[in-house]
């Protein structure tokens, strides 16, 4: 059909269709339409269903038509099916818009009318769901459908799916869309939802791809609650650039979204925009979530504003979670834009007098991952309180979310009337690479402006080292305002070796951050990294996690003060003159063991014994290097005697063991000659013996003294075989390279002895006089055979014997050793000799050179036939050797 105005109408209020089997289907047709490709309407409930299926619908512009639609489903009593339609709106403009699909006054179930495969394009709208389309009648049904792998192209104006609750309407019937699988792109809206009366638009959008200009999936309000629900999860929301003409993109804005059921907002991953979502008024009960999915490419991640960002005008409060969502790959710059040209994973904005205005947002669970420094408002999450009067708006709780490689901020809070509790972070290598102008370095969290921040039992560790400016764990600054307060407990907070970092600055207000571990407990460093008022004092005096199974940072340690070492001591005098036996015991407190010691004397041990009169200094540092010093001094005694322990009782003492008294000590004599004060058997008297001990005491063991006796005869046993030669040698212990005996008949080589092997090697190797062939026990001979033509092959019985003897030959292959024209060498040659010993002669040899060839001679007329010569040594029978005969069948 080309050129209607309508191409095909079913029903009107009319029973010509009655709901008989089989449903009734439409298939296959090729529609040009100036108003309507299929106006399907079949409000009596007796109809059948009916099927669209595999049609192709195509625009037609005309001066006097104001709308377009493709396939028009309009007061449906019972189901239809639409599938695999291709609509093309050939991007023609009308007034009321054109569509590719109207869904109007289409009963309930939303599964019972199915819009499935094919494409949309060129048109306004997609598909269009609405309740009032300009009948006074209204549309009490609302409107149903569920939406499936359609490929929807609106015009670059457009809208690809459209769910209206329109002003105009009456009845207000509820409007509701399940899209799913469906590739959305090329328009300014991906899907868009507006409501003028509460819980009129409503459902569900899984699993689909959405690209758009402006925004990708756009809430203007919607009211939620028990049969009006809202599902957006597991889409992929792509936007083309960051801002269109002047305005920010949105990946997603929820905008009005109230209600008694919890909007399902999950999985979704968002790309390309300026903000990944916006939310105004979000603010249903239970609260909804947004909760998974990532944020890439983005300036903003998730912003929440307490003002209608398209009027405003308006205030109203918004109540929700951001978790599981990772964030990272922010980019944009727009100078243009000063009031949001900042990067920000989470932001919430609060402004004017409404004390109901409030945001309640909880952050868990976020990656937030590179924000740039585009302003000094740069941040992971950002909290910006401009409210005026008093009464909190912002509620903020940040909780086990990572916060890494942010280059100005990870937490930034502004605004006396922001409440922010951070619990259960880590905030790593944040403020890296700062805004830096206007004196803006980079802050792990900071407090500005009247704000009340609390952070607990995380993790905040300052990047190695900074970018033209310095960066601060926690820091506060008044600005402005009369107070700002920042109380950090049982964190674990380190510089990280940063040279220009700080753990705490305090630029105005109140930091308390008692109770956290600093990275380490050396009073000096950790004072040298503070900055300003800040209490820091008492603090954890160790950095362990005591439960990884938590997030955060679980302290091991109790709140412990970490102080000065100090020392005390209890001081033992010598009992006589250079006797040494003084002592100090010492005590060390105050410090964090484990303690280290260094005293005066260089020892490093804790207590001290055995000292000599004098004054002795410790210093004791604790396991953080904090340290105390004192001094002690021990009092000398009277002059003693030196005695030597004499513990074998043989009256000579040993000089190591002496002791100074002034009476001589039972088991101590005068003489300290004993050179083994353990064995009786030995002192200056005793005779030395082989033994390996120095009997005597006169420095010489064994053979190096003299007086030795008991020594053993050996030889020399210079090639080390075991078998030695030459004059005997007189030692204790057998000295190297010698033998007991002097049986070898050559001590330069090992291999010759009365235990080797005789070999052929024209030496004598066992020793027994005889040599090679000489000797009968000799191993190693060749087997040789007769060569009596010399010519290279033996025959006949083996020859042993280790120099081949003449006219032999080390093979016994030769068939005729007469003759040495006959080897397995030789060519076989027409003799009648086997030449080469293969056992074949002449034309049995296939080696055989020298045959003459013959040819048959069939008629036995004297001539051979040229085509039968074969190659013999000898003539056979019926061969000659002519081969001139032209018919060898006829002998005439």
């Amino acid at each position: 059909m080309s050129n209607v105005r309508l191409g095909i109408q079913t029903g009107n209020f009319h029973q010509a269709n009655p709901g008989a089997a089989p449903s009734q289907v439409i298939s296959g047709n090729t529609i040009e339409a100036r108003r309507t490709g299929v106006f399907h309407n079949l409000h009596y409930s007796a109809a059948s269903p009916m099927t669209f299926s595999g049609n192709t619908i195509t625009a037609l512009a005309n001066a006097n038509e104001t709308r377009w639609d493709g396939i028009a489903l309009s007061s449906l009593s019972v189901p239809s099916v639409s599938t695999n339609n291709t609509i093309n709106g050939n991007g023609i403009v009308y007034t009321n818009l054109t569509k590719g699909y109207e869904v109007w006054n289409v009963k309930t179930p939303l599964t019972a009318s199915t819009i499935t495969g094919g494409s949309v394009s060129g048109v306004d709208i997609g598909v269009f769901a609405n309740n009032y389309d300009g009948y006074s009648s209204d549309a009490p049904d609302g409107a149903h459908a569920t939406v499936s792998g359609v490929t929807i192209t609106p015009n670059a104006t457009g809208v690809g799916v459209r769910v209206y609750d329109n002003a105009l309407a009456t009845s207000h019937g509820a409007v509701r869309l399940d899209v799913s699988g469906c590739t959305i792109s090329g328009g300014l809206e991906g899907i868009k939802f507006e409501e003028t009366q509460a819980g009129t638009v409503g459902g569900t959008i899984n699993n689909n791809n959405i690209g758009a200009t402006a925004v990708g999936v756009n809430v203007t309000s919607m009211v939620t609650s028990a049969s009006n629900v809202f599902s957006l999860t597991n889409n992929t929301i792509t936007i083309a650039t960051q801002v269109a003409g002047s305005t920010p993109t949105v990946g997603v804005s929820l905008r009005k979204l109230t209600g008694t059921t919890a909007a399902t907002i999950s999985g979704n991953d968002v790309a390309g925009p300026f903000f990944g979502y916006v939310a105004y008024n979000l603010n249903t009960s239970p609260a909804s979530e947004i909760d998974g999915g990532t944020i890439t490419g983005v300036l903003q991640g998730v912003a929440f504003l307490n003002i209608d960002p398209l009027t405003f005008a308006a205030f109203a409060p918004s109540n929700s979670t951001v978790k599981n969502v990772s964030m990272n790959g922010f980019s944009g710059n727009y100078p243009a834009l000063p009031n949001n040209n900042f990067h920000a994973g989470v932001y919430a904005f609060t402004t004017g007098a409404d004390l109901a205005a409030t945001l309640n947002v909880t952050c868990r669970d976020l990656t937030i991952d590179g924000t740039g420094k585009t302003s000094q408002a740069s941040g992971a999450i950002v909290p910006a309180d401009f409210s005026t009067g008093a009464g909190v708006r912002q509620t903020i709780v940040v909780d086990s979310c990572t916060l890494t490689n942010n280059l100005n901020r990870a937490i930034s809070v502004r605004g006396g009337n922001a409440v922010v509790d951070v619990n259960n972070c880590t905030l790593s290598n944040n403020g890296g690479d700062p805004f830096g102008a206007g004196g803006n370095d980079g802050f792990g969290v900071i407090a500005r402006e009247g704000s009340i921040v609390t952070v607990d039992n995380s993790y905040i560790t300052n990047p190695s080292s900074n970018v033209g400016f310095t960066v601060t764990a926690l820091a506060t600054d008044l600005g402005t305002s009369a107070s700002v307060s920042l109380t950090a407990t049982n964190n674990s907070i380190d510089n990280n070796g940063n040279a220009s970092g700080y753990l705490a600055r305090n630029f105005g207000g109140t930091l308390t951050a008692t109770c956290n571990w600093w990275g380490t407990g050396n009073l000096s460093t950790i004072a040298s990294l503070m900055s300003g008022a800040v209490t820091y004092q008492p603090m954890l005096t160790g950095g362990t996690d005591n439960d990884v199974v938590m997030e955060g940072f679980q302290p091991a340690a109790s709140c412990e003060m970490v102080l000065a070492v100090t020392v005390n001591g209890t001081v033992t005098d010598e009992t006589c003159t250079n006797l040494d036996n003084g002592s100090i015991d010492i005590t060390a407190a105050n410090g964090i063991a484990p303690y280290t010691y260094l005293w005066s004397n260089a020892s490093v041990n804790e207590d001290q014994s055995g000292l000599d009169a004098g004054t002795y200094t410790v210093t004791v540092s604790d396991a953080y290097g904090n340290s105390g010093t004192n001094s002690f001094t021990v009092n000398p005694g009277a002059t003693p005697t030196t005695w030597y322990a004499d513990t074998d009782n043989d009256t000579y003492g040993d000089a190591g063991s002496s002791v100074l008294a002034c009476i001589q000590p039972v088991g101590y004599v005068a003489d300290n000659t004993d050179c083994d004060d353990n064995n009786a058997a030995v002192n200056p008297a005793a005779q030395e013996v082989c033994d390996g001990i120095d009997n005597d005491c006169d420095g010489l063991t064994d053979d190096a003294d003299p007086s030795v006796i008991g020594q053993g005869t050996y030889y020399a046993d210079v090639d080390g075989d075991g078998f030695g030669a030459g004059a005997a040698i007189l030692a204790c212990i057998q000295p190297a390279n010698t033998s007991i005996n002097n049986t070898d008949c050559d001590d330069n080589n090992a291999a010759v002895n009365p235990s080797a092997q005789e070999i052929c090697n024209g030496i004598d190797d066992d020793c027994d006089g005889l040599t090679d062939d000489a000797d009968p026990s000799v191993i190693g001979q060749g087997t040789y055979y007769a060569d009596v033509d010399g010519d290279g092959f033996g025959t006949g019985a083996a020859i042993l014997a280790c120099i081949q003897p003449a006219n032999t030959s080390t093979n016994n292959t030769d068939c005729d050793d007469n003759n040495a024209a006959v080897n397995p060498a030789a060519q076989e040659i027409c003799n009648g000799i086997d030449d080469d010993c293969d056992g074949l002669t002449d034309d049995a040899d296939p080696s055989v050179l020298g045959q003459i060839t013959w040819y048959a001679d069939l008629d036995g007329d004297g001539y051979g036939d040229l085509s039968t010569g074969i190659l013999a040594c000898n003539q056979p029978m019926g061969y000659i050797l002519d081969n001139s005969d032209c018919n060898d069948a006829n002998a005439a």
